[in-house]
């Protein structure tokens, strides 16, 4: 069951997004795919078009033959005040919940170098987009991918974590 409330401060916090019941989950620190965002401008010589992380995941998604809408998106740190030093307490209940819920899902995406840390001990450049990473909160036969927040992909641009999204397609193929 969802809280709308933190156990740890009492502040309201921001649900998860999409269907519990979905085959898949996607773990983000903060709740940049399920808060509204700040877009970004494209502008090309036919359109303007404005891009959110949400917006850019589902399209990203929809390149490898997935679709944003067969995920369930948990954060990890719920809270809309999502400052770069959160509350510890809160953290780790967010924490709590996620490692609880994992083993629902038969395939996840962890966006983050602070949860890629935590889940595997690596950091993230080490294990971004590689398939066979191991995590002691994770079913080893459970597909999974580690790749950076979407806010990087602005500056960064999507190749590499395409490429984390088409090896985590073919995890879930070889099932």
């Amino acid at each position: 069951m969802t809280q709308q409330h933190c156990p740890s401060c009492g502040d309201e916090v921001v649900l998860s997004s999409g269907n519990p019941s979905c085959d898949y989950l996607i773990i983000e620190e903060f709740p940049e795919l399920i808060l509204p965002a700040p877009s970004m401008s494209y502008q090309n010589k036919y359109q303007k078009d404005e891009w959110t992380p949400k917006k850019i995941l589902a399209n990203e998604l929809a390149k490898v033959g997935m679709n944003v809408q067969q995920f369930y998106m948990l954060s990890v740190y719920p809270h809309s005040d999502n400052s770069p030093t959160p509350n510890e307490s809160c953290y780790d209940w967010g924490i709590e919940q996620v490692i609880e819920r994992i083993p629902e899902y038969r395939g996840i995406i962890i966006l983050g170098g602070n949860l890629c840390k935590f889940f595997t001990d690596y950091e993230l450049k080490q294990v971004q987009g590689l398939s066979a990473v191991s995590s002691k909160y994770i079913p080893s036969d459970a597909p999974r991918v580690f790749l950076p927040t979407l806010r990087s992909i602005y500056s960064t641009g999507a190749g590499e974590f395409r490429l984390g999204l088409e090896r985590f397609v073919s995890q879930l193929q070889g099932e």
